[in-house]
């Protein structure tokens, strides 16, 4: 049974996309090696490279740990904590009802109606002049007079 070349060429660019096969181009040919040390060399140029990462994150690892424990050294239970987070509980839970209340009035808001009194002012305006202007114009045109 014959060897089908496209499948033989499919396998050489996976293992090329791979980097397992090097890859050369000469005149018309094309040439595929692999040396079995460059793949250690990768293999071990990856390693170096995780145990170095590893290192890092250790090191950060300790020193987060450290940090957790010196703060929390300054959180023992006693009374008095134990009292301002229960009045911290107590003033979040106000807050929330006073912000949940503030927007049930949102519609009534003083700032809100000014703004809104303010366009409906402007509104009004335009509307009045426009309408002048076309009460003229339809006057002029009616009566073949000048406008003034």
């Amino acid at each position: 049974m014959p060897v089908v070349q496209q499948s033989v060429k499919d396998v050489l660019d996976d293992l090329k996309g791979d980097g397992l096969v090097d890859f050369d181009k000469i005149g018309t040919s094309n040439y595929f090696w692999s040396f079995p040390s460059a793949a250690g060399a990768i293999k071990k140029s990856k390693l170096e490279k995780d145990q170095a990462e590893l290192q890092a994150l250790t090191t950060r690892l300790e020193e987060l740990e450290a940090a957790y424990s010196t703060e929390l050294c300054g959180r023992e239970d006693n009374p008095e904590r134990a009292d301002l987070l229960a009045q911290l509980a107590s003033l979040i839970t106000t807050s929330t009802q006073l912000k949940a209340e503030l927007e049930a009035y949102g519609a009534a808001d003083p700032i809100k109606m000014e703004t809104k009194r303010q366009a409906i002012e402007l509104a009004k305006e335009a509307c009045v002049l426009w309408t002048g202007t076309c009460d003229q114009n339809g006057f002029s045109r009616r009566f073949n007079w000048e406008s003034i």
